[in-house]
Order: structure tokens, then sequence, then C-alpha cells
């Protein structure tokens, strides 16, 4: 409750999350798409989609905090990263987009394994890019792939199209942001 505290520390705050803020619209702006997650050492790792979302959470809400309007662009832009405007050309989310994820690895949302359960419910969030190639399937179609190429779309993929609750929870919270700024 920012009533709580005083308005130096409101201000020291606020003053936070606008340098946290300007480092993610940085990392946007120096990548061939919008996305704030920029990794130091160039490599995407396990769920760099939440990375995504939960940068575009801080911009959103510097946004909210300073009125810059380069804050909210940036975070709109990068749910435009996740519904398809990235490299692999895909919507990380089911459902969503002229091509979107539908083979997400999760035990319950299994039909590309068994047709007697359901597919991934549309709005659900692919974990995305992994350099680590963690898993045999990603092993044996990402050899070699650039960075923000590291991802494919099946249900074996568990590295890099898993599906988990605080990767989607960011999802709805910026989705949610962006229905209220439209």
């Amino acid at each position: 409750m920012p009533w709580r505290l005083s308005i130096v520390d409101r201000w020291n705050v606020r003053q936070r999350i606008a340098e946290a803020a300007d480092a993610y619209l940085a990392n946007l702006r120096a990548q061939g798409y919008a996305n704030p997650y920029k990794p130091a050492d160039g490599k995407y790792v396990w769920g760099s989609n939440s990375g995504t979302a939960n940068n575009a959470m801080i911009l959103a809400i510097a946004a909210d905090l300073t009125g810059r309007p380069a804050y909210r662009s940036a975070a709109l832009e990068s749910l435009d990263y996740l519904l398809g405007r990235n490299a692999v050309g895909l919507s990380y989310v089911t459902g969503y987009g002229e091509r979107s994820s539908h083979n997400q690895h999760h035990r319950f949302w299994a039909h590309a394994l068994n047709p007697a359960f359901p597919s991934p419910y549309p709005g659900s969030l692919a974990g995305g890019p992994n350099s680590g190639l963690q898993d045999p399937v990603a092993q044996r179609n990402l050899q070699g792939c650039a960075p923000a190429k590291c991802y494919v779309d099946e249900i074996g993929s568990y590295s890099t199209n898993e599906v988990a609750v605080n990767w989607n929870s960011a999802l709805s919270w910026l989705t949610a942001y962006a229905d209220t700024e439209a």
C-alpha cells in the first residue's frame, strides 16, 4: 500500500522500477524482435518466455508509475512477441495467432500422444526458445539453432515447449494490462 511509504520511499521505489524498465527497454530495442528478455551470454534458458512476460510486467508497472509512453509501448510489443512476432514466426500461446503452438508438453493435455487426452487449452504459454537443448526432441531437431530459434512445437520437447503455471500467470497479468489499456 503506497500510502504506508514515505514520499521519499515511494520516489525511491519508482526510480528503481524505472531503472529496471530502462534496461528492459534497451534490451527490447537492441534485438531484431521486440523482446525485453536478453540474456547476457546470448543463450536463451528454459522458460525464456517467462522472462519476456515478467520483464514486460515491469515495463507496464513503470508506465503506470511514471506515465512514460515508451514503457507502455514496450510492454505491449512484448506481448506481440509472445503472440507470434518473433524469430520462429509462431505464437507461443495456444489458440492465438495465424500459427500457434499446439503440442505443448503437459501431462494432462497430451492429445498429441494419446487422442483420449485433451489438447492444450487456448491461452496457455509455452516455455519458448531454450539454447540448452535439454531433451532428446530438441537435441534431434535443433542442433546449431540460433538462440532465439531454439524452439520446437512437439510434445516431447519439454525443455522448449513445457507449460508452467508461473509463466502463464505473467501472461495473464500482461493480457489483462493490454485489455485495460485498449
